[in-house]
Formats: C-alpha cells, sequence, structure tokens
C-alpha cells in the first residue's frame, strides 16, 4: 500500500523509493506524493501535519495555520488541549520540550503501525509498507494463521483483532486515546482537558454547532461527497450540509441484499424530498485485476461485498479533491454496548460479539488493566471507550485505509475528543441507547429531517424477531459462510 501512505524512521540506512522526504530532528519522514505535510519550526518546537487537520471552532483555518499554532504553543499540556478540538485524519510528529511524540486524529483513522528493533524506530500508516520497506516477511501466529481460513472471521467480524497487532505480531498499532512518545518507546493515556458540564439542551445545541462547523471547514477544501441510507449516521451528515446549505453530491451504492434495498428505497425518498444531487450507483463483482493489484497491498485483504465500493471509486473516482463524508464513531450517539456486561473478560467479549478464543481474551484482559484506571478518573463508561478505542480506532479505520487505495480521503464529523467526551459526559446512557439524543440532535440540526423513517424494518428484520436470530446468530453464520 503506497498511495497515500507514508513511513518514518531514524535508521538512515532505510530508504522508500519514489516518495518525499522531509527531516525531522534524527527522523526521516517519508511520504506519497497524494499525502499533504506541513511543517512549522520555531525555536522550541517542531511540527510536522501527515494529512489534514481542521478546527470546527475557527473554520478557516488550513493545514499549513493550525500547524503554525501548534508551533507557537510552548508546553506539551498547550499543544495536547488545542488538538481536543480538532477533526480531521492525520498523525502529527511534535517536538517540544526535549520530547518527541507522535499522535493521531481522535479515532485513529489515519493509522499509526510502530516497530522498535535494533535501537531503531520504524512507523508507517499500513503494515505491509512497513514490512516491505524492511524486507521483511509477515509473522503470523499459528492462531492467526488459522483464521486466514475462517470465513466467519473474514466475512462476517471483518478481520476483527482486539489486540494492538493486526496481522504481524511485531507491529502495535497506535490506539484512540494515546500518543507514541518515540524518544522512550513507549504510549501515554492522553488526558481530557476543556470538557465542561453541560446541561442536555445545551450539550444538543452545541454538537450540532460542531458538526454543522466541521463540514462548513471542510467543504473550503473538498467537494463534498455525501453517502445517505436510511441510517441515522448518514442521515445527521445529510441534517449538517443542509443546515449550511453547502453544495454536496449524494449518492448511495445499490449491491445485493434485503437492507442495501431498503437503504435504497430511502435515499430515494430523502432526495426527491430535499431535492438532492443524487445518483444511485450499482456496483460490480470484482474482477480479476483489481483482486490481484488489491492483494499486493495488504497483509490479508479484506474482500467483502463492500469492497465494491472501493472498485468503483478506484475506476471512476476522477477527481482527487473530493472527500467522503462519513460518519465512523456514530455507535457513540447510541450507547452501543450495554455497560452492565463490561465486567468480566468473558461478559465483554460476548456483549461485542467475537469469539471467545484465546487471542481476544489476552486482548480484552490487557485492555481492561490499561483503561479502568482511565476511565474511573474521567467518569467515562467502559463500554464506550471499548467502542471508541477497540471497534472505532482498531477496526472501523480499516475502511479508511482502503479508501485510500482509490485515492479518495475521508472525513468523519464525530471524529473529534471534545465532541466525543463532552456528549459522553454530560448525556445518559438511557438518553442515547433509546435514541432520543440523536433524534433531538438530527431535529436540531436540520428541522423536520427526521420526518422520513429511519432504519424501517424489512422482511428480515421480522423474520429474525420470530427465530430468536440474535441467540443463534452464530450458528446462522456458520451455516450460511
Amino acid at each position: 500500500m503506497r498511495l497515500n501512505q507514508y513511513f518514518i524512521t531514524d535508521n538512515q540506512s532505510t530508504n522508500v523509493e519514489d516518495f518525499n522526504r522531509h527531516k525531522f530532528n534524527e527522523f526521516t519522514v517519508y511520504n506519497h506524493e497524494n499525502l499533504n505535510v506541513s511543517f512549522e519550526e520555531t525555536t522550541d518546537v517542531k511540527v510536522l501535519l501527515l494529512g489534514y487537520i481542521i478546527n470546527p471552532f475557527v473554520t478557516e483555518l488550513s493545514n499549513l495555520k493550525i500547524t503554525k499554532q501548534l508551533s507557537k504553543l510552548t508546553t506539551k499540556q498547550a499543544v495536547l488541549e488545542y488538538l481536543e478540538k480538532c477533526s480531521g485524519r492525520f498523525v502529527l510528529l511534535i517536538s517540544i520540550c526535549n520530547d518527541t511524540f507522535v499522535i493521531t486524529d481522535c479515532m485513529a483513522l489515519r493509522q499509526v503501525y510502530y516497530y522498535f528493533k535494533d535501537d531503531f524506530t520504524y512507523l508507517s500508516s499500513n503494515e505491509k509498507l512497513l514490512l516491505d520497506t524492511l524486507n521483511l516477511e509477515p509473522e503470523i501466529s499459528t492462531e492467526k494463521k488459522a483464521l486466514v481460513k475462517d470465513t466467519v472471521f473474514l466475512n462476517i467480524q471483518e478481520h476483527w483483532f482486539l489486540s494492538e497487532s493486526n496481522w504481524d505480531n511485531r507491529l502495535k498499532r497506535l490506539a484512540p486515546n494515546q500518543l507514541l512518545n518515540i524518544i522512550y518507546k513507549k504510549t501515554e493515556r492522553i488526558p481530557l482537558y476543556n470538557i465542561d458540564t453541560l446541561s442536555y439542551e445545551a450539550v444538543i445545541k452545541e454538537s450540532s454547532t460542531i458538526l454543522n462547523n466541521s463540514l462548513l471547514a471542510v467543504s473550503k477544501r473538498y467537494k463534498l461527497s455525501v453517502p445517505i441510507t436510511s441510517g441515522y449516521d448518514s442521515r445527521l451528515m445529510l441534517a449538517a450540509g443542509l443546515a449550511e446549505g453547502l453544495k454536496m453530491e449524494n449518492f448511495i451504492f445499490n449491491r445485493e441484499g434485503t437492507y442495501v434495498k431498503r437503504d435504497v428505497a430511502s435515499a430515494k425518498e430523502l432526495a426527491k424530498e430535499f431535492n438532492l444531487n443524487f445518483k444511485v450507483i450499482t456496483t460490480e463483482v470484482l474482477n480479476q485485476d483489481f483482486i490481484n493489484d488489491y492483494n499486493k497491498q495488504f497483509i490479508v485483504p479484506r474482500l467483502l461485498q463492500k469492497t465494491q465500493n472501493i472498485q468503483w471509486f478506484k475506476n471512476n473516482l476522477k477527481s482527487k479533491e473530493k472527500i467522503n463524508i462519513v460518519g465512523i464513531g456514530g455507535g457513540l450517539l447510541k450507547a452501543f454496548y450495554n455497560e452492565d456486561k463490561f465486567i468480566t473478560i468473558d461478559n465483554i467479549i460476548k456483549e461485542v460479539d467475537v469469539d471467545c478464543n484465546n487471542i481476544n481474551k489476552k486482548a480484552v484482559s490487557e485492555w481492561l488493566e490499561s483503561t479502568t484506571h482511565y476511565a474511573k478518573k474521567y467518569n467515562i463508561n467502559l463500554s464506550d471507550l471499548f467502542f471508541l478505542e477497540i471497534r472505532t480506532g482498531l477496526w472501523a479505520s480499516k475502511t479508511s485505509l482502503e479508501l485510500d487505495y482509490a485515492e479518495l480521503e475521508e472525513f468523519s464529523p464525530f471524529n473529534n475528543r471534545y465532541f466525543i467526551y463532552s456528549l459522553l459526559k454530560n448525556t445518559t446512557i438511557d438518553q442515547r441507547k433509546s435514541l432520543r439524543f440523536y433524534k433531538d440532535l438530527l431535529e436540531q440540526t436540520y428541522s423536520g429531517i427526521t420526518t422520513i423513517s429511519l432504519n424501517p424494518d424489512t422482511w428480515r428484520d421480522i423474520i429474525k424477531k420470530i427465530v430468536f436470530y440474535d441467540s443463534y446468530k452464530k450458528w446462522f453464520h456458520k451455516i450460511k459462510y
């Protein structure tokens, strides 16, 4: 995987061919020509940005202006306080007060894989690029090798590892809520700074403003491409765009499946109601040329039905100025997991619906040990932290990386620490799980946006209730795959 990627190392004998290069202290930063790099330096501070960053509280700021503002901050705390209110998809390399660290966007949608060997540091956005650059063969455990042939893991769980490592056991991923100190070669959890206590009504208004401003800021740099479905997350993205009167292209991918058909029907209804610039895109089965090239980009590629979307973008995207607007992280607005299940390792594994194997048990055990104190200190539910750090940061972020192959950038307005933690600390689980918060937020953002049904039941939903699908779905999956 090379398109839109980066590689960072202090090993001067390492080289990434055809990449641009920049010096940062003892490190060399390599980037693909499509990936933005912004660099600013003052007497005591150096800041290098990979990707794009926005400040929804000051929408006109560019990548370079934000980088310049960061370079004028004189303490690590001041930098982290500033970044708490920023969105985007980025990696920042920062040197300040004799400290050098790497930090990502809130949900780590621009990933950091890191590897320490022989006193050298290696960082990259993709584990395959990192291994290829170092001429290393993948090192995959016996348990993980078995998963390469596990059709449920590949197709239903969609390659979801709960640990810091993906396929290769030597490489770790930097998760949300963490920064990587590359002087001491260790991770640190990021404190919370700016989160105020707000009333329910105030957090609704503030959340809506941040979302609207986020889309407004992004629209100053990119042409907005906004998919619409019958779901809540895409509806909120549409609502924010309509509220700001933004020019956007709306679309939906039409593939096989009952829920896709439901989404297409809802999208057509929304397009008619709100007079949208809308099209239905019919995808094609993956062709062999695409598969052969795609396989080269990853250690084990995800070849799912939705990979047809990436193939379509790869073949049809005409402008690199477009950005795909998505609702990654929207489950946090719905209290996706049950907090009362986050008591024991076995209960957590059952709640998040993965296999109770040694890999997952070890991963959950280590995560609990590293997270419990943080959750208590800031009064954040473990279930919400799991969704943010593990489900979003280590799994949902895979889609953003895969879209790099199609040379399409992605943006989620939810990808903002201040936005996320403000709503987590100022709403109750019941307000979110009942969808009261979400519906109120939708109507606050654009009145009347909920008049068209959200996620209406299909015949499959009715059948699932009759056969107690949730209780037996693992058996159904095994039969299907």
